[in-house]
């Protein structure tokens, strides 16, 4: 394990906060990777939780990001103050773009968004060409809680290889223009993907999303070597 400390925390979204610390030496990770992070004097309650790392290695920092919870461990993350000692545990996971992997589509649900906020990071971080094409398909209760929803939608409109949907499951159609409403399906995908063969798929979110999804594209004879799922839940 490695000691860090936090340096400061900022709410990026209804209910969600992100965490920032000191970046240890020779601590590196790839996008989409984790790590645990552990409280030191927790006491009793669960001392220990693995994040997503939503930073990626050029910058100078650590983060994750996490809904605000009641849970011991969320109050215990909540009382943190800037300079106070944490450990980590990591960095863990095959969760990440490889070589072979091609036009990826990326499902995200709730916080399932970060492993993806980081990929795209890394990508415009990279050296190389981009991937052909990337689509994120980002699945949220409403706007205000999507997390990193105004940085994603900069890097979109920006760049012609990343191609961003939000979809809505608690906003009214029509009620937020330019938005897909209801649950990312098998529907919604066709809309925006002529084939799903010629894609590698990651899929991040709720068991239940992540399950339902990799039915789906098992259905459409997507092969399952294409297809990654949130370590998370498998």
């Amino acid at each position: 394990m490695t000691e860090t400390r936090l340096i400061h925390s900022r709410i990026i979204a209804a209910s969600t906060v992100e965490y920032a610390f000191e970046r240890p030496a020779d601590f590196t990770w790839r996008a989409g990777q984790f790590a645990y992070f552990v409280l030191p004097g927790a006491g009793d309650v669960q001392s220990d939780k693995p994040f997503t790392l939503s930073s990626v290695p050029t910058d100078d920092v650590v983060t994750i990001a996490t809904r605000a919870g009641s849970s011991p461990f969320k109050r215990a993350l909540a009382a943190l103050r800037p300079g106070d000692p944490v450990l980590i545990d990591g960095p863990m996971g095959g969760f990440i773009l490889g070589q072979e992997d091609r036009g990826p589509v990326w499902l995200a649900g709730g916080m399932g968004i970060t492993p993806f906020r980081s990929m795209v990071r890394e990508i415009l971080a990279s050296d190389g060409a981009p991937p052909p094409r990337a689509v994120l398909f980002y699945s949220t209760h409403t706007v205000e809680e999507a997390a990193y929803l105004d940085e994603l939608r900069h890097v979109a409109a920006a760049h012609d290889w990343f191609t961003l949907v939000v979809a809505l499951t608690r906003a009214a159609s029509g009620a937020e223009a330019g938005f897909e409403h209801g649950r990312i399906d098998e529907a919604l995908l066709h809309r925006h993907l002529p084939s799903f063969e010629a894609h590698s798929w990651f899929i991040a979110g709720g068991p239940d999303m992540v399950l339902d999804l990799e039915r789906v594209l098992v259905s459409e004879r997507v092969p399952r070597g294409r297809i990654r799922l949130d370590p998370f839940v498998v």
